[in-house]
């Protein structure tokens, strides 16, 4: 009787971690739109969750609040959106996490870029 042989491969799994470490501080300008970028990779795809800091009771939740390619998009920002929100991903691996600080100025404070 032949024998089977079954063989797992697991070189292409990875745990969550960033490829990229971008800046910890996003400046948002008051009714406009701020993003919040994650850029965590990881096999199996790593499920990416936003929120605020624990010392912080305000949610995320709502319809001004989005999350789209991992990156949370915040529609007209607001004075008390400002503070320190965190980014998680995880997958079956593992764990990993960035904490992100918005800092929301008047749209008079935008500096133009040309």
């Amino acid at each position: 009787m032949p024998k089977l042989l079954i063989i797992i491969s697991t070189f292409n799994l990875a745990p969550p971690r960033f490829r990229s470490i971008s800046s910890s501080t996003t400046i948002g300008y008051i009714g406009l739109e701020t993003k919040l970028a994650c850029d965590i990779v990881g096999y199996p795809q790593p499920k990416v969750t936003w929120r605020r800091s624990r010392f912080h009771p305000s949610s995320i939740s709502g319809s001004r609040f989005t999350v789209r390619r991992n990156t949370l998009i915040i529609q007209k920002t607001r004075k008390f959106d400002a503070g320190s929100y965190m980014c998680q991903g995880s997958n079956g691996l593992g764990t990993t996490l960035d904490m992100k600080t918005l800092k929301v100025e008047d749209v008079g404070k935008c500096k133009l870029l040309l």
